[in-house]
């Protein structure tokens, strides 16, 4: 295998994101993928103090945590922790380790949790692809900075998780053929998931 892949997945939501980055991690063999979040150290943290996002309904969640929604103590932990007592750019350090990691052992990396134009443009300097989740809900609520490149991939989430899944791997393999010395190219039949 050549330098490693990296592609930062960036949508609205969250599990469509993190099921679409399964067609990679599932599709490519013989490649090997890992998957690498942004919010992992903190999900992480969390556990580690028992406070765990699976199983919380909005309606018991505040009650639970100490009159704090899990959001908001993802938050303080990244931002008021993170960010302004360790270092500002602490997740970006701790991403960097993961991608020193999967360079040595020659393991591609997706990143199933892009939010912010820092995220993107961290991963785009060492490499990365975005590949851009749209749909057409509006957006209730801001997130963070919109992340926006000229050379990013879009693709629209309207069909179903299969849909999805095959155009991620379309990008994959225009990044694959953009990436990878002609001689080495090989595009395997797609493998359906189930």
């Amino acid at each position: 295998m050549e330098k490693p892949l990296i592609i930062g997945l960036s949508g609205r939501h969250t599990p469509r994101c993190n099921a679409a980055a399964m067609a990679l991690l599932i599709k490519t063999k013989p490649e090997i993928w890992g998957s690498y979040g942004f919010k992992a150290p903190v999900e992480r943290m969390l556990a580690m103090i028992g406070v765990h996002r699976d199983g919380i309904t909005p309606r018991d969640e505040t009650a639970r945590l100490h009159g704090k929604t899990y959001s908001e103590l993802e938050t303080s932990l990244a931002e008021d922790w993170g960010k302004k007592l360790i270092h500002p750019d602490l997740w970006l350090a701790l991403a960097d380790r993961a991608l020193a990691y999967a360079a040595a052992d020659k393991v591609n990396l997706v990143f199933p949790d892009v939010k912010t134009e820092t995220e993107a443009q961290h991963l785009r300097a060492r490499g990365g692809h975005i590949i851009h989740i749209e749909d057409d809900k509006p957006t209730s609520r801001r997130m963070g900075s919109p992340v926006k490149g000229a050379q990013d991939y879009r693709v629209t989430d309207t069909g179903t998780l299969e849909e999805l899944q095959t155009k991620i791997m379309a990008c994959y393999w225009d990044i694959k053929t953009l990436t990878t010395p002609r001689q080495a190219r090989q595009k395997p039949a797609l493998q359906v998931v189930h």
